[in-house]
């Protein structure tokens, strides 16, 4: 661990909640990237006014409005006066600075809200931060947003005062922990570490255990860091501004490799089309947001053999289109064409694939829709043919059911009309019994 009186260029103690309400404004609109760079411009203003404090030039502590506005101008570099001003007055409105009696100062204690809340507890600290001032001019100058939130974290995350006033700057801090706590792509991020671990930094250990795995790698702040120059940041040499000699030509995405047709048809002028570009043919606008129409077109390509099958060719084919629809201002679709054929997957960014996920998700509840659509008409189909199948049998029932009923009054009413004694069989038993007793009553009187 590194632990010194104080790094070289020195520190100025920033609150916390402060740095977070910023980039907060920032993210929501309030304040644009530009503001942002001059509230860390404002911040080095003060500590420098501070410093002359302390060696006892006590005139130097207000920010005046008339001297601060050039001199915020050459920290972050803007073309025009006006653009700092606007700034501040965006600032303000923030509450982030605040102005009175033609000086400016930055905002002691702000209001915490729930999202400057959500994000200190992300990042695991409260209170204040002491800052290295190179970093504040460095970061004011030529920062982009995705530097920035990780410097700024690893600043959080590892540099810290001790009990003898001692400055240290060993910590952890993962790019999982920057996306999520400053809000900004997982991959930006990455390149960010390899950006500044180039300009030399910062210093990271290899993940060995799994508390690097949890919490990310051990990183150490260095504190004899100096700021680099522009080319240098870029990757630029510094005699890189000659002009590229006539010999030379770079090559263009309009360019063909192959300038021969690959066949003449039998009997015919014409050209054979191309094997590579017929299932991108003729792409309209409009259906770089229609993900059915995109998925025929995948179908297609993957048929010729143009892109691989499965997901995640098919989630790249979709980032593709997104990013030729947010970019391409004049030919989206050529743009779109070109990246798939010529597979420039690397110029694909976070948002479109953010954006392809969401055309993803639009098409498996589409999918899903149409699918449970088919199973209830299924359902409603075979209810209706089991109900009709039971009202024929209750019909059927019902008809036997009156047949039986109506044989049976008939032969009731059958037998009530008919008489007993017209029986022949009864009338003969009648007969026979009747000569019996007589015969027996004469007998017995002899």
């Amino acid at each position: 661990m590194t632990i010194i009186k104080k790094p070289d260029g020195g520190y100025h103690i920033v609150s916390l909640e402060l740095l977070c309400s910023a980039w907060l404004a920032y993210r929501h609109g309030g304040v644009s990237w530009l503001g942002f760079r001059v509230f860390l411009a404002l911040l080095e203003c003060e500590a420098r006014r501070a410093a002359a404090t302390r060696v006892g030039n006590s005139s130097c502590g207000t920010l005046w409005y008339k001297s601060i506005v050039p001199e915020i101008q050459e920290l972050v570099g803007c073309a025009r006066p006006a653009q700092v001003r606007a700034s501040l007055v965006h600032l303000q409105k923030a509450g982030l600075v605040q102005a009175r009696d033609d000086a400016v100062a930055v905002t002691g204690a702000v209001s915490m809200t729930r999202d400057a809340e959500i994000m200190i507890r992300h990042l695991g600290r409260r209170g204040t931060v002491p800052i290295p001032r190179r970093v504040l001019r460095y970061l004011a100058q030529q920062g982009t947003v995705a530097v920035t939130a990780y410097m700024l974290c690893a600043v959080i995350r590892s540099c810290r005062l001790r009990a003898r006033g001692e400055f240290a700057a060993t910590g952890r801090c993962s790019t999982g922990l920057v996306a999520q706590s400053f809000d900004v792509g997982h991959r930006s991020v990455k390149r960010a570490v390899g950006i500044v671990k180039a300009i030399g930094w910062l210093t990271k250990e290899p993940e060995l255990d799994r508390w690097s795995a949890m919490h990310g790698p051990r990183i150490e702040v260095s504190t004899n860091w100096t700021i680099p120059s522009i080319e240098m940041t870029r990757g630029r040499k510094a005699n890189s501004t000659r002009m590229t000699p006539a010999i030379e030509k770079k090559k263009l995405l309009s360019d063909l490799e192959n300038q021969e047709p690959a066949g003449v048809l039998e009997g015919n002028d014409q050209r054979l089309p191309s094997a590579v570009n017929e299932p991108l043919r003729r792409v309209r606008r409009d259906e770089l947001q229609d993900v059915r129409r995109l998925r025929l077109r995948f179908d297609s390509a993957v048929a010729s053999g143009l892109v691989e099958p499965g997901q995640a060719s098919y989630l790249q084919f979709l980032a593709a289109a997104q990013r030729a629809t947010r970019v391409g201002n004049h030919n989206p679709p050529g743009l779109f064409v070109a990246i798939v054929t010529r597979e420039l997957w690397s110029y694909i960014s976070q948002t479109d694939e953010e954006r392809a996920r969401a055309l993803l998700r639009q098409e498996d509840s589409q999918s899903s829709a149409t699918a449970s659509g088919c199973d209830s008409r299924r359902v409603r189909a075979l209810v209706d043919q089991i109900l009709n199948r039971s009202s024929c049998r209750f019909d059927r029932v019902r008809e036997n059911a009156s047949t039986t009923q109506a044989m049976f009054s008939k032969n009731e009413a059958a037998s009530e009309l008919t008489p007993v004694s017209n029986s022949p069989a009864i009338t003969r038993s009648a007969s026979t019994t009747d000569s019996t007793f007589s015969m027996k009553v004469d007998r017995n009187a002899a």
